[in-house]
C-alpha cells in the first residue's frame, strides 16, 4: 500500500501505511489476536437464515483497545483495494469480533513491549517485577488516525 500511495502521490497515505507497518512490526505475533473456527447464523437477502463458517477473534486482555480498530481495519483492507488483493485459494472466512462467543486469550504479553501498547487496567494489575519483564524502556506514540479515508 505504501507503493500504491506513492504512485498516487498520496503523501498522507504513505505516512499512514508507514506508521501502520511500524505498529504491526512492534506488535509482533504475540500481540496479534488468535482466531478460533466457528459457525455464525446469517440472514440472506432473501430472508433465509443460513450457517456460515467464521473465525472468532479472541480477546487479547493485555493489548490497548487502540489496536482493535486498527487491526480490524487492516483485515478489511483487501475489500477496499480489490485490484491489489486478488483472492486465490480458499475463500477467506469472515472474522467475528466483539461478540460474547469470542473467548479471552490466556497467553502472556510479549516481553519489552512499549508501555502504550498495554491496556492500562492490565498494567495496574501487574506486579513491578512483571512490569519490568514485559514493559520496555522505549515507548511508542499511538497516533490518532483517520482510517475512513481508505474505506471507500
Amino acid at each position: 500500500m505504501i507503493q500504491v500511495c506513492q504512485e498516487r502521490e498520496d503523501q498522507e497515505g504513505v505516512e499512514l501505511f508507514q506508521y501502520l507497518l511500524r505498529v504491526v512490526g512492534k506488535l509482533k505475533p504475540g500481540g496479534m489476536s488468535e482466531d478460533e473456527d466457528g459457525v455464525d447464523s446469517v440472514v440472506t437477502t432473501q430472508g433465509v437464515t443460513i450457517e456460515e463458517s467464521v473465525k472468532f477473534t479472541m480477546v487479547v486482555p493485555f493489548r490497548h483497545s487502540y489496536f482493535n480498530n486498527v487491526l480490524s481495519w487492516l483485515d478489511k483492507l483487501p475489500g477496499f483495494e480489490k485490484f491489489l488483493f486478488i483472492q486465490s485459494g480458499r475463500v477467506k472466512k469472515r472474522r467475528v469480533r466483539d461478540d460474547p462467543r469470542c473467548k479471552v486469550s490466556t497467553r502472556k504479553p510479549p516481553q519489552k513491549w512499549p508501555r502504550s501498547f498495554f491496556d492500562e487496567n492490565y498494567l495496574e494489575g501487574m506486579s513491578e517485577l512483571k512490569q519490568a519483564k514485559h514493559v520496555g524502556k522505549q515507548d511508542f506514540e499511538l497516533k490518532e488516525i483517520d482510517l475512513s479515508m481508505y474505506a471507500n
